[in-house]
């Protein structure tokens, strides 16, 4: 789908599953490596953080194609995940957009 995407120069940006790869390579990001996640009104989001993970685009994604890994605090409640470390949930988004943060 999204090499159909980025064929008819659309600007796409999808959730990737987490597989047991992606959650040693998620595990493996170091600390300075993750930049203050933004909210839409310009401020960062309070205990939530970004990284660009160029180790975990898949080899069939397009060209340009970028994964960001975001990690925050789930709501109070929320059941974690697998590959949710350190009381934090994880997620990854494949996207060409070259204006997307971090």
């Amino acid at each position: 789908m999204t090499i159909a995407l980025a064929a008819r120069n659309l600007i796409f940006s999808v959730g990737m599953r987490a597989t047991g790869v992606a959650d040693e390579v998620m595990k493996a990001i170091p600390d300075d490596a993750w930049a203050p996640a933004i909210n839409r009104d310009g401020q960062e989001r309070d205990g939530a953080h970004v990284a660009e993970v160029p180790g975990m685009v898949p080899h069939w994604a397009p060209p340009g194609t970028r994964a960001i890994v975001r990690r925050e605090r789930p709501h109070p409640g929320a059941t974690l995940r697998l590959w949710d470390h350190d009381g934090l949930r994880r997620q990854v988004t494949l996207t060409n957009d070259r204006t997307a943060i971090p």
